[in-house]
């Protein structure tokens, strides 16, 4: 435990990127991709950017997630993480200081989009 404790003391060196837009990225190209999914007891959803790159590709970094815990049937779970998901995308669309090109939602649950689909 000696030897786990001694990586702690590396931890105010450690350094991450804070952009999301990379440095040669396509900027109007900006897309957001909005996923949920859920389980007997856990709902969450997250909402990723993408921006074009020079080779074609798109780069894809976290903006936002979020997680609950829920007690429901999972179609039911799973209706609450598409909602969970809607939240945070009216967020990042809301606060976004560029235009967004285009909005991906995605999920696993068939039974949830149909009752989404039938309102």
């Amino acid at each position: 435990w000696c030897e786990i404790l001694e990586h702690f003391l590396h931890v105010p060196s450690l350094k991450t990127e804070r952009s999301v837009v990379p440095e040669n990225a396509d900027i109007s190209s900006f897309r957001i991709i909005c996923l949920a999914d859920a389980a007997e007891t856990a709902a969450g959803a997250a909402v990723y950017a993408g921006f074009l790159l020079p080779d074609g590709t798109y780069s894809s970094r976290l903006l936002i997630a979020k997680s609950r815990i829920v007690s429901a049937t999972i179609p039911r779970n799973e209706l609450s993480a598409i909602l969970l998901m809607a939240e945070l995308a009216y967020i990042v669309k809301s606060n976004s200081p560029m235009p967004i090109k285009d909005v991906i939602y995605a999920t696993d649950s068939t039974i949830a989009l149909s009752w989404c689909a039938n309102p």
